[in-house]
């Protein structure tokens, strides 16, 4: 599917991908103006910044295929200002390094678009890449190897165009350690919130100036050999990914597969989106040091995650798959013969893994038969939801709760006051509907909507662009959630539903109050027939909820994401008696590995003193009994 560039705006894109702060100077806020589609630094069909109405030799970077190309003609023109404004002209200098001080990316005599199309085809080497944690025979255990990704969701390399691609055109590879504590047939693929998606002028931003705008991480996690960066073969196990054989971590026990991001895990289209020789003029103030644009283009850019993913399960049914040494022996038993999955995502990870997980889940059972026990991890992704907004309004219904009486019913929402000065707290399902700023992004990147959720709701139904709403009704997989209640990443955006991308969340308590009492409607309803598609089976929903800052501590000392960090993982949180008795501490690694296992005995761990009202145990963060905040 190809999609024309849509004028979504930056400040929607950071609040909903999980990244705190904006560059202001890109957010119009309106559909016209700089950053916009109709605007004139948007690339529209007419003037100097457009790609049409002038002359071939006045656009910028002319024929490029992809943003690697685009990229690389720009290194060769900053080298030789008199080298064509061509992607198809032969570079006259070596481009890029796949390693420091070694191979290039793109050799001299070949152009632009043919060195990206060589390094897709044929992809560096592993052994050409920077080593990493890959140094010496045979790999130090816990260290996890590259593995490059099929060009087809099928997993082969016979589809007609690439199926499995980067944003950049590049190919995808994936990061693979098999069980450390034994053969395995449990297998756990994690997508980390190393950056996030990109549509419209945020991807060359990203691409071109990610390390001037403070977004290197967005830059690093579009490609796999981009012109300015190196990658390494070997990354280092950690957090989920540990594979050190201890009682207390369980990920040794399972194939771990970690993804190199350069996409997400549910897009599906091709962007035509625009680039320039610099940044918009709305942004000159914020970034002094940058050029300003004077001419633009448009190039594609592959949002592809959902088949990058289907290609990478598929790719550990064959035995060349699964060789990671080259050795001809397969190193990892085959994913055809796993009893167990888990698809995890950290950040704005999580949602494109909840948005796709029962088509993903699909796939699986079509690889290892309609037995294999497919599970969903959310690490730092659980905000207010609109069909809790409700709960706040001054008409609120007697006994409210989120699942009885839902945004659908009441049509209520309205955003505390945050003393802002400005009328910005109307809220509504706009965002989700035709025209509205989030589905617009989603549209773009063709991103997989729950099938059974627009089966109820009827196609493009704003609730099932609504990733809150789809989660609770109608995603069927089992799904884990450990997530701050004040994460501070999110909390410093406007929720999604907000109609006014200036509004933001004055302080943590009015944030906390909605995430913890959607929590305990979830536990109340989730279970029971509240649930649109039918009640849920009890503990496939699970739902850990700690709170890391502490009364008088600045809101920073939330936390965002912990599946990365061995310390974080190591943390839990403890279960008290009424008089403070301790009865327990289970570890957030714990949790994890036992729900893995359908053996968690406790799928709720929430603390909320409110709630508590002092009457029986509760559950506080830490590892020290004290009464619940």
């Amino acid at each position: 599917m190809r999609i024309a560039v849509l004028p979504v705006t930056v400040a929607t894109l950071l609040a909903l991908t999980g990244c705190q702060g904006k560059p202001s100077g890109l957010d119009a806020g309106t559909d016209a103006g700089p950053i916009h589609d109709g605007g004139t630094d948007a690339g529209n069909d007419a003037g100097p910044n457009g790609d049409g109405g002038m002359n071939p030799a006045d656009a910028y970077l002319v024929g490029c295929k992809s943003f690697f190309a685009a990229r690389t003609l720009e290194k060769q023109r900053e080298l030789d200002s008199t080298f064509p404004n061509d992607c198809d002209a032969p570079l006259k200098a070596a481009i890029g390094k796949i390693a420091v001080g070694g191979k290039a990316l793109c050799a001299a005599g070949e152009s632009a678009n043919a060195c990206q199309q060589r390094l897709y085809a044929t992809p560096p080497a592993m052994s050409d890449r920077e080593p990493g944690c890959a140094v010496g025979s045979p790999t130090p255990k816990n260290c996890l190897v590259g593995k490059n990704v099929p060009r087809c969701a099928d997993g082969t390399e016979t589809c007609a165009e690439p199926q499995a691609i980067c944003q950049d055109g590049t190919r995808p590879f994936v990061y693979v350690e098999p069980a450390t504590a034994g053969a395995s047939d449990v297998w756990f693929f994690w997508l980390g919130g190393e950056g996030g998606p990109c549509t419209g002028p945020t991807c060359w931003l990203y691409y071109r100036f990610g390390p001037q705008v403070d977004k290197a991480e967005h830059q690093q996690a579009m490609s796999t050999a981009h012109p300015d960066n190196t990658y390494a073969r070997g990354k280092a196990g950690g957090g989920v990914t540990n594979g050190t054989v201890v009682p207390e971590n369980p990920f040794a026990q399972m194939n771990r597969v970690r993804f190199k991001r350069c996409t997400d895990a549910a897009s599906n289209a091709t962007e035509d989106a625009p680039i320039g020789d610099g940044v918009p003029a709305s942004a000159a103030a914020e970034y002094p040091t940058l050029p300003i644009a004077t001419r633009t283009a448009k190039v594609p850019v592959f949002h592809h995650g959902f088949d990058t993913w289907r290609a990478t399960f598929r790719s550990f049914t064959t035995p060349a798959g699964r060789d990671l040494d080259g050795d001809g022996t397969p190193d990892l038993p085959s994913l055809a013969n796993a009893k167990t999955v888990v698809l995890a995502g950290s950040s704005d990870a999580s949602q494109w893994v909840i948005s796709a997980g029962d088509e993903l889940a699909k796939e699986l059972r079509a690889i290892a038969g309609p037995s294999v026990d497919v599970r969903l991890m959310v690490d730092g992704h659980f905000e207010p939801a609109l069909d809790n907004e409700g709960r706040y309004d001054a008409g609120v219904p007697a006994g409210f709760d989120a699942f009885h009486q839902p945004y659908s019913k009441t049509h209520a929402c309205t955003l505390p006051d945050n003393a802002d000065g400005i009328a910005n707290e109307t809220c509504s399902d706009k965002p989700y509907g035709p025209g509205g700023a989030w589905r617009k992004a989603l549209d773009t990147r063709g991103v997989v909507r729950d099938a059974s959720c627009e089966a109820m709701h009827g196609a493009n139904a704003p609730e099932c662009y609504d990733g809150k709403h789809t989660l609770l009704h109608h995603v069927a997989t089992p799904v884990l959630i450990l997530s701050d209640q004040e994460d501070h990443n999110i909390s410093g955006s406007p929720p999604i539903y907000a109609e006014d991308s200036s509004y933001h969340w004055a302080s943590p308590p009015p944030y906390r109050r909605r995430v913890l009492d959607l929590a305990h409607d979830i536990e109340s309803f989730w279970a029971t027939s509240a649930r649109e598609e039918g009640a849920g089976t009890p503990g496939n929903f699970a739902l850990a909820l700690p709170k890391s800052r502490r009364t008088g501590e600045p809101w920073a000392n939330a936390r965002h994401v912990r599946f990365h960090d061995d310390v974080e993982m190591q943390k839990g949180m403890t279960r008290c008696s009424q008089a403070g008795t301790k009865l327990g501490t289970v570890a957030f690694g714990t949790m994890v590995g036992t729900w893995v296992l359908a053996t968690l005995p406790n799928t709720f761990a929430i603390e909320d003193g409110t709630f508590w009202g002092g009457v029986g145990a509760y559950t506080v963060t830490g590892d020290t009994c004290r009464p619940p905040e």
